[in-house]
Order: structure tokens, then C-alpha cells, then sequence
């Protein structure tokens, strides 16, 4: 690893410290480039500037204010030129509440660092992923993983809205749909 990209990784721990840890999202606003793009896990989050990602953070501090625990952490960069980096990152990360039931997650993110005027480095595209658990340790897509999830997944909604959960027999949606079934096999 050259020293620029030990300098750009050093930066990254900066910047995970700052969003996690210390939640300190003015300080971290600095690091972003005005043009700056990120793709989130949420439906919504996407950022296409820098005053968008700052209500984005905003908002993210409304419904949660408190911090995290960096448990583990890889950071992988690349110098792409003189002016660009790019750097990998993944966390295990935990909530900081005594009374927390969560587990620690693992985040990923592809972060691009541009050099700017007067020298100073700036994220200017982030992209966060959750690794999907689903795949165990697979490391590709794989389609009959998938196809059983979401197989599984309609299964229990049609079960959630065809049986009564206090009883466990079927409520009026649910007979309807045995007797549907029962038709068609016959």
C-alpha cells in the first residue's frame, strides 16, 4: 500500500468513527464534496449532494441519537490516480445501549475519495450494503436460495392473513382460499 493510500485508509477509520461512534455529522460534513452521490439500504436514501446526505443525517439522528461500537473493521483502498481513491470497507458494528436485543451487524461500503483545491480530499460517491444472510456463505447469487425465500416469505404472509393467530384456524380469507384450492385439485 502506498503512503497515499495509507493516508486515504487513515481518513476512512476517521470518517467510520465520526458516522458511528461519535454520531458527529457536522465534522464529517466536511469530508463531503459538494457533487457528492450515496446509495443507502433504505428505499429512500439516496443522496445526490452534499445538503441532501447533511438531511439525510439530520433525519437518521431524529430517529436514533444514540452511537455505536466499531467491534471489527477491514478497509481495503486503491489508488485509482493521483487524485482518486477508493477504498472498501466493511464493520461489525453494535448499538451502544445496555438493553440493546440487537446483534452486531456487518455493513459494507465502497467509498471514492477526490483530491480537491488546496490539496484537501473529499468522499465523493458512497455506497452502503447490507451482506445478505440469506446466502449463508455463498459468495454469489444464487437463484434456488432465492427462490426458496421468497417462497418462503409468501407462505408465511398467506398464513399471517388467512389464520386467525389467537385460534390457528382459518378465518374467512383463509377458508375461501382452502376451498379455492380444493377446487382446483379436483
Amino acid at each position: 500500500m502506498t503512503s497515499l493510500e495509507d493516508n486515504v485508509k487513515s481518513l476512512s477509520m476517521y470518517i467510520a468513527d465520526l458516522y458511528f461512534m461519535d454520531r458527529d455529522y457536522e465534522n464529517l460534513s466536511f469530508y463531503l464534496a459538494d457533487d457528492i452521490t450515496w446509495i443507502g439500504t433504505g428505499k429512500n436514501e439516496i443522496c445526490l449532494n452534499k445538503k441532501e446526505a447533511i438531511r439525510f443525517f439530520e433525519k437518521e439522528k431524529e430517529v436514533f441519537d444514540g452511537s455505536f461500537s466499531i467491534m471489527d473493521q477491514w478497509y481495503e483502498c486503491r489508488q485509482l490516480s493521483n487524485d482518486i481513491c477508493y477504498v472498501m470497507i466493511i464493520l461489525k458494528v453494535k448499538l451502544n445501549i445496555d438493553h440493546a436485543i440487537l446483534p452486531c451487524d456487518t455493513f459494507r461500503f465502497s467509498v471514492i475519495w477526490s483530491r480537491k483545491q488546496r490539496n484537501i480530499w473529499k468522499i465523493t460517491h458512497v455506497h452502503h450494503s447490507l451482506p445478505d444472510a440469506s446466502m449463508g456463505e455463498e459468495t454469489y447469487f444464487n437463484l434456488s436460495i432465492a427462490e426458496s425465500n421468497y417462497q418462503k416469505i409468501n407462505d408465511d404472509i398467506r398464513k399471517a392473513t388467512n389464520i386467525d393467530p389467537l385460534t390457528k384456524i382459518n378465518n374467512a380469507q383463509g377458508f375461501e382460499y382452502e376451498v379455492d384450492q380444493l377446487f382446483r385439485k379436483y
